[in-house]
């Protein structure tokens, strides 16, 4: 956990405006990940690589580091 960051010095795009403080947090604060149960609002970056910040859902992360087949 960390704390909110609000102003990058970088553009992001992204239709929901409750969802931007949630990517911009992730990255302000150089997050290796950003693991989301929401697919429909994070749909157009899951499985990339937003400014450094890999976006997946639990059970990709999980995948990713081995955790589960």
């Amino acid at each position: 956990m960390v704390e909110s960051v609000y102003v990058i010095e970088r553009p992001v795009v992204f239709d929901e405006t409750k969802d931007k403080p949630v990517i911009l947090s992730a990255i302000g604060s150089e997050a290796d990940y950003l693991v989301t149960f929401d697919a429909t609002d994070f749909a157009h970056v899951l499985g990339t690589v937003v400014y450094g910040v890999k976006v997946r859902t639990p059970k990709s992360f999980l995948r990713e580091l081995k955790f589960v087949a």
